[in-house]
């Protein structure tokens, strides 16, 4: 069946076709092109199933590895069950599972109790982006998990400061987003805000519209808020954020943020509007320009201007 198997021990039991192997296991698995390292694996010849009890590394062909407590291969069906699983794919993400059956025919993987710590390329390095859920499907880089939840606060014995919970959450790996429906926003564990779909660029994504991750801020002066920031994309060289901050105190404040950047230029805008319980509007207004004046008989030239206003001195 174009297996490969070495070890330093095996034990071959004619009467049943049973092959015994054991220490410094290498499996190579020429057709599906997977490789399996392990300390002991039962080979049952007739129905054409490997099984092992202790720790191994299982490697597909698109060099993800699995590292598992255990695993069961049926090489006529092509399919991997494992258990108490430890996943890195290709990209960085880290998963932990109990229990999945990974078919190598459909490239699929379905499972149970799963982690997902993402790959962190562009957030703050204190976040630790992941998705917990009760169950998963993978397949065609789409990864569906329901009863799901994301944040991407870091891990502490505590229940995170923020957390988006789902009925159902799914990351696709090629649209590099994440939507959700059915989703609660969840501020130390108590529901806050309902939307029936939700989506956002995952952590992975360095410049695309969308939701930006949340964030939250509780300070003792009770100036506490929450904000969802929104980010668009208008051109190559444009982009604008969208801030709504929701405060405690029933404060909202509305933070907008132009940026142009062109090749020998940069600005960026940066204006708000506050409203206290319903009194007078307040805001700021922030203007900031740099350009290189390019100037033919000097060695350099370069303008800086700024410009800054609020609407009074505590604002």
């Amino acid at each position: 069946n174009l297996i490969n198997i070495e070890s330093e021990k095996i034990i071959l039991d004619r009467n049943q076709n049973i092959l015994t192997a054991s220490d410094g296991i290498q499996i190579e698995d020429l057709e599906n092109l997977i490789n399996i390292e392990s300390e002991k694996i039962i080979l049952d010849r007739n129905k054409k199933i490997i099984i092992s009890n202790t720790i191994s590394k299982v490697i597909d062909k698109n060099k993800n590895l699995f590292q598992t407590k255990g695993f069961k291969y049926e090489v006529k069906n092509k399919t991997i069950n494992i258990n108490d699983a430890l996943i890195r794919d290709v990209d960085n993400n880290n998963f932990e599972i109990s229990s999945a059956l990974i078919n190598l025919k459909s490239n699929s993987l379905e499972g149970e109790d799963i982690t997902i710590n993402l790959n962190n390329k562009f957030l703050n390095p204190g976040n630790e982006p992941r998705l917990i859920g009760e169950k998963v499907n993978f397949k065609n880089n789409i990864t569906e998990i329901s009863k799901g939840k994301f944040t991407a606060c870091k891990k502490t014995d505590d229940c995170p400061p923020w957390e988006l919970s789902a009925d159902k959450i799914t990351h696709d790996r090629d649209k590099k987003s994440i939507s959700y429906k059915n989703v609660w926003l969840k501020i130390y564990d108590t529901p806050v805000v309902y939307f029936p779909k939700f989506f956002h660029p995952d952590p992975s994504v360095k410049r695309q519209s969308g939701f930006l991750i949340p964030s939250f801020k509780s300070s003792p002066n009770n100036n506490t808020f929450f904000s969802i920031p929104y980010y668009k994309v208008i051109s190559e060289n444009k982009d604008f954020t969208f801030t709504p901050r929701l405060y405690a105190k029933n404060q909202i404040m509305l933070q907008n943020e132009y940026r142009k950047v062109n090749k020998n230029s940069k600005f960026t805008t940066d204006f708000s509007i506050f409203n206290d319980d319903g009194n007078k509007l307040e805001g700021h207004f922030f203007y900031n320009l740099n350009k290189d004046l390019k100037f033919e008989k000097f060695d350099s030239g370069k303008l800086q201007l700024k410009f800054e206003t609020a609407s009074n001195d505590t604002y």
